[in-house]
């Protein structure tokens, strides 16, 4: 028998908060809890379960710190089922401007509302790093396209009028959006 859902806030809060049905978030927490039975994810196990989406030997713990800092809003080291919930949710079933949002924010380290050259790179290694040590584009050039101004930063309208016109990011973007069409 599977255990009761209970999601912390209630259902009909969560599923106006997201783009989930309520069948959907049942399913949703029900694998979470059974991950994080305290109801919350630490950094670490956060990794080793985003570490089972991907073949023994590839780095992804690098990018799930990442994607952590990005869903852990309050800073405690901890994510909830709410923020697990909402991240999935904009990133799966979001309008394509929000999930930019987002990724822009992954890359914003600092949450200066701007990207730096260095910031851009320390993503930039940890998607190389899950895609393997054959796959080496240009990021420099990437970087400069990106900074429509050329100052020497990425800031968030340069980001999503960049990704927005770029075949190749909305392509990206695409399979990231049928990649997880089925949480």
């Amino acid at each position: 028998m599977s255990p009761t859902y209970r999601p912390p806030g209630g259902l009909p809060g969560l599923t106006s908060k997201t783009l989930f049905s309520a069948e959907e978030l049942k399913h949703l927490y029900q694998g979470f809890k059974a991950q994080c039975p305290e109801g919350v994810a630490k950094e670490e196990t956060f990794k080793e379960i985003y570490a089972q989406f991907f073949p023994p030997g590839v780095n992804s713990g690098q990018y799930a710190h990442h994607l952590f800092r990005c869903m852990d809003h309050n800073q405690k080291g901890e994510v909830n089922f709410e923020d697990f919930a909402a991240a999935m949710s904009t990133l799966s079933r979001g309008p394509l401007t929000e999930r930019l949002r987002w990724v822009f924010v992954l890359y914003d380290q600092d949450g200066d509302g701007r990207i730096s050259r260095a910031e851009f790179l320390t993503i930039a290694a940890a998607v190389f790093a899950l895609i393997g040590p054959y796959a080496k584009p240009p990021i420099t050039e990437q970087t400069v396209k990106l900074d429509l101004d050329n100052d020497g930063f990425i800031s968030e309208d340069e980001f999503l009028s960049s990704c927005l016109n770029d075949d190749m990011i909305m392509a990206s973007m695409m399979v990231l959006e049928e990649s997880l069409a089925y949480i």
